[in-house]
Order: C-alpha cells, then sequence, then structure tokens
C-alpha cells in the first residue's frame, strides 16, 4: 500500500468512527428527550381551579 492509499484509508476509519459516535451522541439525546416527554411537567398554582375562585373576589382582577 503506498503512502496516499494509508492516508485515504486512515482517513475513512476516522470519519467511520466520528460519524458512529454522532449516531450514538443522537440516540443518547433522542432517549433522553423521550425520558423528558413522559414525565408529567408540574402545574403552575395559578392554574388551580381553588386559586381561580379566589382570585374572582380580589377587586380589580376580573
Amino acid at each position: 500500500m503506498n503512502p496516499n492509499q494509508m492516508n485515504v484509508a486512515k482517513a475513512m476509519v476516522a470519519q467511520h468512527e466520528f460519524l458512529e459516535e454522532a449516531r450514538r451522541s443522537r440516540l443518547q439525546a433522542q432517549a433522553g428527550r423521550r425520558e423528558a416527554e413522559t414525565t408529567s411537567p408540574r402545574k403552575a398554582f395559578h392554574t388551580h381551579p381553588l386559586s381561580m375562585l379566589l382570585s374572582l373576589g380580589l377587586p380589580g382582577r376580573r
């Protein structure tokens, strides 16, 4: 194998490793997003029906 062929082979191996690492990173990020989607977000207090009833009694808040 001449030096040019060796350099091309090294570049191909490096590119394959880079793409494989990118694929692993992408899969890990997708798994993290799926995990975040499955957990229910906390509701803010102001969306609670009781707080809406209480706010109706306050002057200037209708």
